[in-house]
């Protein structure tokens, strides 16, 4: 029973996210059926490929903020938050404009998509991340994450698919959600009203460097969650839409996760002396939807790909068992790493764990792309994922273990 009145409470405000995320995730997977239909499997697959890269480059442009930002708003008196959030603004901006030019060219380089919607592309999908999601997460307030972050967003991608059944090309898609997208960084302004975003440069060098454990973490496993893709377009192109639509439902996967982390990421720290006993609870948790999550992957992703493909595109069981592990081993490190090791401080062991992930991951990919296929990319995945699950559960159960 002495359970009963924390996970009544965890379950209030995972409700409360899960909505601020519902509409974008349904609206992002219906539009998969008609996006293959008016553009077909290779068009959508380039637009896969670019929102995946744009899942890299968002690290770069989110920087530390958008991993570790919510962990330290939470622990924040309410009068320094305005203050912290100004001295991200400027920072950001000539990170995204930094991170535009160098996607663009990146993709150039790898693909054979046209350039305008190489540009839309990278303007559209990384301009979410001058907004404050963190800064909401932070404060617990999902009506704002809701209306302010995720609807705006929704609507860019329901106008898009509007546009895109009479137009039938990836700019009228993506031209929608450049103009909502803007909506974010706005009513960010106009809501929190930083104290100043005009910081001097040894400011903004020492604010880079205060945030940079969280960056390199966020862009660690960014790395070699979105290098899969990347490889499978260069050593096996033929097969990037089969790929691409079974890794696009992976994400969503891990997305469907986010109203969990986010919730823990502000109930975990936000009593100091109850920290340890909800950091252990918030791991069984995890590792229990986790679990659940391994498994309907495993039994749905080949359906569900076949179902929303117009079955142009089925994976098989056997690959929903790969990302399913993946999954698993995400969703017990995502709470570990960003909602406990941040808090205790423990900011290079997660730092660590990435970047042992990374070290895993690309040798792995490149020996199973080529020996075994799309499978063996999946699975080099997994197995990295393991390692860096097992690394930071087994820093946590030391810190536990000194613990009082």
């Amino acid at each position: 029973m002495w359970l009963m009145p924390n996970l009544k409470q965890i379950f209030i405000q995972i409700t409360k996210f899960t909505t601020s995320t519902l509409a974008n995730a349904l609206i992002t997977l219906l539009s998969i059926p008609i996006l293959i239909s008016k553009l077909g499997t290779a068009l959508w697959g380039e637009l896969a490929l670019i929102q995946s890269i744009s899942t890299f480059f968002a690290i770069f442009v989110a920087y530390g903020w958008g991993t570790i930002g919510s962990g330290l708003v939470a622990s924040m008196k309410a009068e320094s938050r305005r203050e912290f959030y100004g001295r991200s603004v400027i920072i950001r901006i000539w990170l995204y404009a930094i991170a535009v030019v160098v996607q663009a060219l990146f993709l150039c380089i790898i693909s054979q998509i046209s350039l305008r919607v190489i540009l839309l592309g990278a303007l559209s999908y990384l301009l979410p991340n001058l907004g404050a999601w963190w800064f909401y997460i932070g404060e617990s307030r999902p009506r704002r994450l809701l209306f302010y972050d995720m609807l705006p967003k929704a609507l860019g991608i329901l106008f898009g698919l509007v546009f895109v059944w009479f137009f039938r090309t990836p700019e009228s898609f993506l031209l929608p959600q450049l103009v909502f997208n803007l909506i974010l960084p706005a009513a960010a302004l106009k809501i929190i009203r930083p104290t100043s975003v005009w910081v001097s440069p040894r400011e903004q060098f020492s604010a880079l460097k205060t945030m940079l454990s969280g960056f390199l973490a966020a862009s660690m496993a960014a790395l070699y969650v979105n290098l899969s893709l990347v490889l499978v377009q260069i050593l096996l192109p033929e097969q990037l839409a089969y790929y691409a639509l079974a890794d696009k439902f992976f994400k969503y996967a891990t997305q469907a996760f986010l109203p969990v982390t986010q919730t823990l990421q502000g109930w975990i720290p936000e009593k100091t002396e109850l920290l340890m006993y909800r950091a252990k609870l918030g791991v069984m948790i995890s590792a229990a939807i986790g679990m659940c999550g391994w498994i309907f992957l495993t039994l749905a992703l080949s359906p569900l790909t076949a179902l929303f493909s117009a079955r142009t595109i089925e994976v098989s069981h056997e690959l929903g068992f790969i990302f399913g592990g993946a999954f698993c081993m995400i969703a017990i490190s995502q709470i570990i790493g960003v909602a406990i090791l941040v808090p205790l401080k423990r900011e290079t062991t997660l730092v660590t764990s990435t970047t042992l992930g990374v070290l895993v991951a690309i040798p792995l990919m490149l020996i199973f792309a080529l020996k075994v296929g799309v499978g063996g990319v999946a699975l080099a995945l997994t197995i990295s994922e393991f390692c860096v699950t097992g690394f930071q559960m087994l820093a946590f159960f030391r810190i536990a273990s000194t613990s009082k």
